[in-house]
C-alpha cells in the first residue's frame, strides 16, 4: 500500500512540476489511508490518500510555502537545537511570530518536521526565541505540542495548537 500511495503521488505535477520530494506516511487505524506530504520548490503540501482511489489534488489539507532565509531565521539556524534539528528534518517548516517575553518585543521561531506534525501541533519542535536584534535569547528543542513552544506572555495564537 507504501507504493501505492508514493506512487501517487510521484505521478503527479505541481505548479507544472515534478515534486522535489514526497513521502506517505499511514494512518494509524486503516491501511488504505494516508497522509501525503510533498515539497515542491516553493512550498509543502500536506494531501489525503485513499489507495483505493485516484488522488484528489482538491484534497489539500495544508500548505506551508517556503519562507526567506530572515535574519531572525539565520539567527536560530545558528543554535545548537536547530543545527542538530535541520539535520533530522526531511520536509522543514520554518515559523516567526511576534511575542512579548518579559515585557520585552521578541520574534519566536519554530523548526517542525511534517513526518511527524504542523508547526504549533506537532511532536518535535525546535523554538527559538530572539531580541528585538535576532540576539538568541533561548533556544531548545521539545516534544509534544502543548509543552514549552515559548509563547510567552502572549499565550499561543488561536490555532496554534496549545
Amino acid at each position: 500500500m507504501h507504493a501505492r500511495a508514493v506512487a501517487q503521488l510521484d505521478s503527479r505535477l505541481y505548479n507544472d512540476a515534478p515534486a522535489l520530494e514526497t513521502a506517505a506516511l499511514p494512518d494509524a487505524f486503516n491501511p488504505f489511508r494516508w497522509s501525503g506530504v510533498v515539497e515542491t520548490a516553493v512550498d509543502y503540501r500536506l494531501l489525503a490518500i485513499d489507495t483505493r482511489a485516484q488522488l484528489d489534488l482538491d484534497d489539500l489539507h495544508h500548505r506551508y510555502f517556503k519562507p526567506a532565509l530572515t535574519p531572525a531565521i539565520t539567527s536560530a539556524k545558528a543554535t545548537e537545537p536547530f543545527r542538530f534539528f535541520v539535520y533530522f528534518a526531511r520536509f522543514p517548516v520554518w515559523s516567526e511570530s511576534p511575542v512579548r517575553i518579559d515585557e520585552r518585543s521578541c520574534t519566536r521561531v519554530e523548526l517542525a518536521d511534517l513526518r511527524f506534525g504542523a508547526p504549533g501541533t506537532g511532536a518535535f519542535h525546535a523554538i527559538a526565541l530572539e531580541d528585538s536584534g535576532q540576539r538568541v535569547l533561548r533556544s531548545w528543542f521539545t516534544y509534544g505540542s502543548g509543552t514549552d513552544l515559548g509563547w510567552g506572555d502572549t499565550g499561543a495564537p488561536p490555532g496554534a495548537g496549545r
